[in-house]
């Protein structure tokens, strides 16, 4: 009966030392890439760039958003009208990510990257 108690209690240790580096990740945080001096600065300034395309992205969507509600009010709803709006907005944020992507592509190290594409999901324009 010990063993199967060693067992278990080894196992769920084993399971909660694994899920600690999520657990520890803060949202938006790149301490752990161990980014150099030079690619730090550059990085810096790559997610300045997408703090602004966000910002503008922001405003657009909310217009977009609001032409989408006008659209709806309206005596007839138009369908077609209603999904260019929306592909144009999906496609927009298609862009500014695809654009921050490639920019944080070229200054990580291929390792840097394997790290990154594990929380990549949280840098995702919604």
């Amino acid at each position: 009966m010990r063993w199967i108690v060693m067992v278990l209690m080894l196992f769920t240790l084993l399971a909660a030392d694994h899920d600690r580096e999520r657990d520890e990740h803060l949202p938006f945080d790149i301490s752990y890439l161990g980014l150099n001096e030079t690619q730090h600065e550059e990085v810096e300034r790559i997610v300045r760039s997408h703090r602004e395309d966000h910002r503008r992205f922001k405003r657009h969507k909310r217009e977009t958003r609001e032409a989408i509600n006008r659209l709806f009010t309206a005596e007839r709803f138009d369908e077609a009208r209603f999904v260019e709006l929306s592909q144009a907005l999906r496609g927009d944020a298609a862009a500014m990510q695809a654009r921050f992507l490639g920019a944080l592509h070229n200054v990580l190290t291929p390792e840097q990257r394997r790290r990154f594409a594990h929380y990549m999901e949280e840098w995702e324009i919604e």
